[in-house]
C-alpha cells in the first residue's frame, strides 16, 4: 500500500534520492520510530470556508520556495498549543484559536529531523503580514496536492485527505 502511495504522489519532487527518503520517511510515520536529536515542531491547519491557508518559505531559507502550513519549533517548555500561537503572530502577525491536533509525522530532512505536529486552528481577525514567507494562499483540498509542498508537510495533507 504504502509504495502505490508513493507512486501516485504529487508530493514527489526532485530526484530519486530525495524521493526515497521521503518514502522511507512516511512509512515510518507512527510512534514507534524516533530519531536522534528530533526536533519538535507545529504547523497550523487554518481553514476558512472550505480553503486552507498555505505559505511558500522564501528564497534564502532552509527548504526555501516550498510551500507548507505555517508554523515552526517549539521552545523548552512550550505546549504545542503555546508554539503554533507564538509562531502565527510571528510569522503572520495574526492571533489564532487552536481547535484540536490532527496528528503528527516524523521526517528526516538532510540537515534536520523533526517531529511534524499538526494542530487544527482558526484566525478569529485581523489581517495577514508576512515575515517568513514570500506568498501565502487560501487552497481547497483538491488543490493540496498541486503545490510544491516540503516533505514533513506532505505526510501531513496525506492525514488531512484521510479525514476528509
Amino acid at each position: 500500500e504504502g509504495v502505490e502511495k508513493f507512486k501516485s504522489s504529487k508530493c514527489r519532487r526532485g530526484n530519486l534520492l530525495k524521493n526515497f527518503t521521503w518514502f522511507r520517511c512516511c512509512l515510518i510515520n507512527d510512534d514507534s520510530f524516533t530519531f536522534t536529536d528530533m526536533i519538535k515542531v507545529v504547523c497550523a491547519i487554518i481553514e476558512n470556508d472550505g480553503s486552507i491557508l498555505a505559505c511558500r518559505r522564501k528564497a534564502g531559507k532552509a527548504r526555501g520556495g516550498k510551500w507548507e502550513f505555517p508554523g515552526g519549533k517549539m521552545h523548552a517548555g512550550e505546549s504545542p498549543e503555546e508554539s503554533i500561537k507564538r509562531e502565527l503572530f510571528e510569522e503572520l502577525s495574526v492571533d489564532v484559536e487552536v481547535n484540536g491536533e490532527l496528528g503528527s509525522v516524523k521526517h528526516l530532512y538532510p540537515d534536520i529531523s523533526i517531529e511534524l505536529i499538526a494542530l487544527k486552528c482558526t484566525i478569529p481577525g485581523g489581517t495577514i503580514r508576512l515575515t517568513d514567507h514570500d506568498e501565502a494562499r487560501w487552497i481547497t483540498f483538491s488543490e493540496l496536492k498541486l503545490l510544491d509542498f516540503s516533505d514533513a508537510d506532505c505526510a501531513v495533507i496525506e492525514k488531512i485527505l484521510r479525514l476528509k
